[in-house]
């Protein structure tokens, strides 16, 4: 089996961030042991001014994935972010899975 994943958030800060601020995605299977996929973005002070909104993005893909005895899988997608941000709007998580 292979699994192709997508995701998307979008975050609105409602002050400039600090400088080194980052914002990470983080996809795993099943449980927070089986790491899949992981992103990090920069918020850069001059890209970013007061209630300012910002869109990221993750895909990534799964192999040889082996059947799980409840014929389910199951994928999360984590979000995380250093500086004083919160989550709105769009936002979406899609997996669609291949076997042969």
């Amino acid at each position: 089996m292979r699994v192709q994943l997508s995701g998307i958030a979008e975050l609105a800060f409602p002050t400039t961030p600090p400088f080194d601020s980052v914002i990470s995605f983080s996809i795993v299977r099943g449980d927070v042991d089986s790491l899949i996929a992981y992103a990090l973005y920069s918020v850069s002070v001059s890209e970013v001014n007061p209630n300012a909104v910002q869109v990221v993005t993750i895909n990534a893909s799964d192999y040889n994935i082996p059947l799980p005895p409840s014929n389910e899988l199951v994928y999360t997608l984590y979000i995380f972010c250093t500086a004083d941000a919160t989550r709105i709007g769009m936002e979406s998580f899609n997996a669609v899975a291949y076997s042969d």
